[in-house]
C-alpha cells in the first residue's frame, strides 16, 4: 500500500498491480482503463483499522483514530461540513482573489486529511505488519 502524500496513485497502481493505493481521482482522468486501475487499487482504511486492532476509543472515524496515533492538525476548526460550507461560499464570491484564498484553505484541509490517513496507515503497519 502507498499512502505517501503527493505520490502518483496511477503510477503506483501501474507499477505494482497487486498493491493497494490511496488516491483521489481527478475528473480529468477520462481514460476508463486508468480510472478502473486506480479504483481497483484503492482500499478503505476504516474496515482495515476496525478488523486489525482493538483500540480504547469511542469511534474508529479518522478524526478520532488520528488523535490516538498522535497526528495533530493545524486547521483545528476545519471538518467536512466546514469545507462544504466554505466551498458554497466560494462559488458565490465575486472577488477571484478571495475565492482562491478560500479554495486554498479547503485544499489545505483536504491535504491534512490525506496526511492523517497516511499517519494512521503507518501507525497500523508498525503494529500489525504490512
Amino acid at each position: 500500500m502507498s499512502a505517501r502524500p503527493g505520490a502518483s496513485s496511477t503510477g503506483a497502481a501501474t507499477r505494482n498491480p497487486g498493491s493497494k493505493t490511496f488516491a483521489v481521482i481527478p475528473s480529468e482522468a477520462r481514460d476508463p482503463g486508468t480510472a478502473a486501475r486506480v479504483l481497483d487499487a484503492l482500499v478503505d482504511l476504516l474496515p482495515v483499522t476496525r478488523n486489525s486492532i482493538a483500540l480504547p476509543i469511542p469511534s474508529y472515524s479518522l478524526k478520532v483514530v488520528e488523535k490516538y496515533v498522535g497526528f495533530r492538525r493545524a486547521l483545528l476548526e476545519a471538518n467536512g461540513e466546514w469545507a462544504m460550507a466554505r466551498y458554497i461560499e466560494a462559488t458565490e464570491m465575486n472577488d477571484p482573489a478571495e475565492q482562491a484564498d478560500v479554495l486554498d484553505q479547503i485544499k489545505a484541509y483536504n491535504q491534512e486529511d490525506l496526511d492523517a490517513t497516511g499517519a494512521v496507515l503507518e501507525w497500523l503497519r508498525s503494529r500489525v505488519g504490512s
